[in-house]
């Protein structure tokens, strides 16, 4: 029982490096659409190379020792499993709600979300020059707004859409 468990977790580790060495070579669109993210991938060029190399190095090996426990086995059937580039969010969406609130509150102006986005990363030195990075942080501001403070938000409108404090005057 312990090969037919090996033999599992080996082929699943197979199809993941696969998917990784696909991912290598052929990116999502997010990691090269913007100019400071086409020159980060740019310069990480290199790594994924020697990546790239190692994956292909380990693929007989791994291979080799899945045919051992599974003669049958056809590495043509293999799926590749892409990685998720999935990270943490800056920071916990109740502090960039609180945030989002603090800088209306301080501002007494209308502003759109990626006004109050980029606000956010001033305060707390969030590095949104990535579009993933700030994505994941225009998203966690207006969740958070709506989630936890919709009853004190008043959208004033306008293109793009502004937003102030319940009962102040729109200016």
């Amino acid at each position: 029982m312990a090969g037919a468990d090996l033999g599992v977790a080996l082929k699943r580790y197979y199809a993941r490096l696969l998917g990784r060495r696909q991912r290598l070579l052929a990116p999502p669109k997010y990691e090269t659409r913007l100019v400071p993210d086409r020159e980060r991938y740019a310069v990480e060029e290199p790594e994924r190379l020697r990546e790239i190399e190692q994956i292909t190095a380990d693929l007989p090996h791994v291979e080799y020792v899945i045919r051992m426990l599974d003669p049958k086995w056809d590495e043509k059937d293999v799926k590749p499993i892409r990685p998720h580039n999935r990270g943490p969010a800056p920071l916990p969406s109740t502090t960039i709600a609180g945030a989002a609130m603090d800088a209306l509150r301080e501002t007494g102006q209308p502003l759109t979300m990626g006004e109050i986005t980029r606000l956010v990363a001033e305060r707390y030195d969030v590095d949104i020059s990535t579009s993933d990075t700030y994505q994941r942080l225009h998203t966690a501001v207006n969740n958070g707004l709506k989630k936890i403070f919709s009853t004190h938000i008043k959208s004033v409108g306008g293109s793009p859409e502004r937003f102030i404090l319940a009962g102040e005057d729109e200016t």
